[in-house]
């Protein structure tokens, strides 16, 4: 939350059952949160021309919520230097889940998340792509626009 300059704080929930895995809030303002679902990869696929970030999301029924409040991050984690690699992925839950493939067993829903990770990327997820120092101030541009007391 470095890159919000302490305008968003950031906390864990206690129980995950939610698919919750932080919860953010401008400072001050707690009745507006975000919940942030994180998917990470430490693994790019290379073609002869490109490095792509594959995350396979797996989604309960009770955990398919579609909600402006409800925000997905994927990110690419360079194994060898424990740090986020030069850009992540914030995007809206009802994006993400307008991507999901059909029920599966128990209701089971299934994207595999694919995003090409060259600068000069043009892809389905490209407008949602940030590098990890803008992720604070994205969040904290994206809660300004929640009407006020919303909770």
């Amino acid at each position: 939350m470095l890159g919000s300059d302490g305008r968003v704080k950031a906390g864990f929930p206690l129980v995950d059952d939610e698919g919750r895995d932080i919860e953010v809030h401008p400072g001050g303002r707690f009745r507006t949160a975000f919940a942030i679902q994180v998917k990470v990869s430490t693994r790019l696929w290379r073609n002869y021309r490109s490095r792509h970030m594959r995350v396979s999301v797996r989604i309960l029924p009770a955990n398919l919520i579609s909600h402006d409040c409800y925000w997905y991050v994927f990110a690419y984690v360079e194994r060898s230097l424990a740090s986020l690699n030069e850009y992540l992925f914030l995007v809206p839950s009802k994006v993400v889940h307008a991507h999901l493939g059909p029920p599966g067993r128990g209701g089971v829903r299934w994207l595999q998340f694919t995003a090409n990770m060259e600068p000069d990327a043009c892809d389905l997820w490209t407008p949602y792509r940030l590098r990890p120092g803008e992720l604070g101030q994205r969040l904290a541009e994206l809660m300004r626009r929640v009407p006020k007391g919303f909770a």
